[in-house]
C-alpha cells in the first residue's frame, strides 16, 4: 500500500505528541523517576558492569582470546559454528551480565576474529543475564531463596546455548585453520586506555537507556494482569521480574514467566545492544530471533524441571537503590567479580607465556 509510511509516520508523530504532553502533565513524577533511573544506574548498574566492559575489551584487544581460544575452545566450532576464540567471549557474556557480551563480541568482529554473520549470533550467544543479578537480585532479594535462583540461572545458561546450537543449524562450518590477523597486539598500557574510554561510552549508553526507560514505565497505568505484567516486563527487565514475584499465579508460572524475562532482555537491553552496534555492519535482527528463542526455550525448561526446584519461598525486598540487598547478594557479586579477574589473570598469564615460548 502507497500510503503506508505516511500512516506510519502519522501514527508515530502522534504517539511522539502525546508522551511529549504526559512529560508535561506529569512534569513531577518524570523528574522522580529519571532521578530513580539515574540513581540505579549510576549506584548499582554501571559500578558492576564497567569493569567487565574494560575486562572483556582488553582480552580482546590483547588477544588473550586468541591463545585462550586455541586452548580451550574446541566445542566452539563443533557446537555453535563459532570460531576458537568466541569461547572466552561466551564466558565473559555468561558471568558479566548485559550488554558486556554484545561489547566483546563486537571487538571481536573488529580484531578480525569472525565474521559478521558469526559475530551476529555471537551477539545473541553471549549476551545474557549474569548470575549476580539472577541469584543474588532475583533469587535471594525478590525470592528470599539463592537455590532457586541457582536453578533460574541453570535454566537461562542451558537456553541460551541450546538457542546458540540451534541457530547454527545451516550455518557454515568453521575452519579449524582459521586465526586471528597476524599484526602483534599494541602495548598494554595502550590497549588500556583503548579499553577504558571505549568501556566510558558504552556505560553512558546504558545509563542513558536505563533513564529513559524508567521515565517510560512510570507514564503507564499500574497492571495487575499477567499481559500487562509482561509487557512491563518486555520493556524492561528488573520491573518485570519484580512484578512476576507478586502475580496472581501459580508458583511455576510465575518463574516461568520470569525464565522468558531473563531470557528474552527487554527492549531497554535491546536499545543497550542497538547502541553497543551502531557503527557497525552488525544487524540487531538476528539477536532479536535469538532472545525470543532462549526465552521460550529458558520457559519450557523451567516449567519441565520445576518439580526439581527448590520450594521455599521468602519474604521479598524492595529492589530500590537506596535500599542494601542481603549480604549474600553483595558476596555473591564480589566472588564472582574475584573469579573472573582471576580467570583473566590467568589468560593474561598464559597468552604471555606463550609469546615467550615463541620467541
Amino acid at each position: 500500500m502507497p500510503n503506508t509510511p505516511k500512516i506510519a509516520r502519522s501514527l508515530l508523530a502522534v504517539l511522539l505528541g502525546i508522551g511529549a504532553a504526559s512529560l508535561l502533565i506529569f512534569s513531577e513524577e518524570v523528574a522522580s523517576a529519571a532521578r530513580a533511573g539515574a540513581l540505579l544506574a549510576f549506584s548499582s548498574v554501571l559500578p558492576s558492569l564497567f569493569p567487565f566492559l574494560v575486562a572483556s575489551q582488553l582480552l580482546i584487544v590483547l588477544r588473550v582470546t586468541h591463545s585462550a581460544g586455541r586452548s580451550f575452545g574446541g566445542l566452539m566450532p563443533l557446537l555453535f559454528r563459532q570460531p576458537r576464540e568466541a569461547a572466552s567471549v561466551l564466558l565473559l557474556g555468561l558471568l558479566s551480565g548485559y550488554p558486556v557480551g554484545a561489547a566483546a563480541a563486537r571487538s571481536l568482529y573488529e580484531e578480525g576474529g569472525c565474521t559478521a554473520e558469526q559475530a551476529e549470533r555471537l551477539v545473541a550467544l553471549c549476551n545474557n543475564s549474569g548470575p549476580a543479578f539472577v541469584v543474588g537480585v532475583v533469587g535471594t532479594a525478590l525470592w528470599g531463596n539463592a537455590r532457586l535462583g541457582t536453578a533460574l540461572y541453570l535454566c537461562h545458561a542451558a537456553a541460551a546455548l541450546l538457542s546458540g546450537i540451534l541457530l547454527s543449524i545451516g550455518c557454515p562450518p568453521v575452519s579449524d585453520e582459521r586465526s586471528l590477523p597476524a599484526p602483534e597486539p599494541p602495548s598494554f598500557f595502550s590497549a588500556l586506555v583503548r579499553a577504558v574510554k571505549s568501556s566510558a561510552l558504552t556505560a553512558l549508553d546504558i545509563a542513558a537507556f536505563i533513564i529513559f526507560f524508567s521515565v517510560v514505565i512510570a507514564l503507564l497505568p499500574e497492571v495487575t494482569s499477567l499481559p500487562g505484567q509482561l509487557t512491563v516486563g518486555m520493556l524492561e527487565l528488573t520491573n518485570g521480574v519484580q512484578l512476576f514475584r507478586l502475580a496472581e499465579a501459580a508458583l511455576p508460572v510465575r518463574l516461568a514467566l520470569q525464565s522468558f524475562l531473563l531470557g528474552f532482555s527487554g527492549l531497554s537491553v535491546f536499545c543497550q545492544v542497538a547502541g553497543v552496534l551502531e557503527g557497525s555492519d552488525l544487524s540487531i535482527r538476528p539477536y532479536l530471533c535469538g532472545k525470543l528463542l532462549q526465552g521460550a526455550i529458558a520457559l519450557l525448561l523451567t516449567l519441565l524441571l520445576f518439580p526439581l526446584f527448590p520450594q521455599e519461598v521468602g519474604v521479598m525486598l524492595p529492589l530500590t537503590p537506596s535500599l542494601p540487598l542481603p549480604a549474600f547478594t553483595l558476596l555473591t557479586a564480589l566472588l564472582l567479580d574475584s573469579l573472573l579477574l582471576w580467570l583473566a589473570a590467568m589468560l593474561l598469564f598464559s597468552s604471555l607465556s606463550c609469546k615467550r615460548r615463541t620467541k
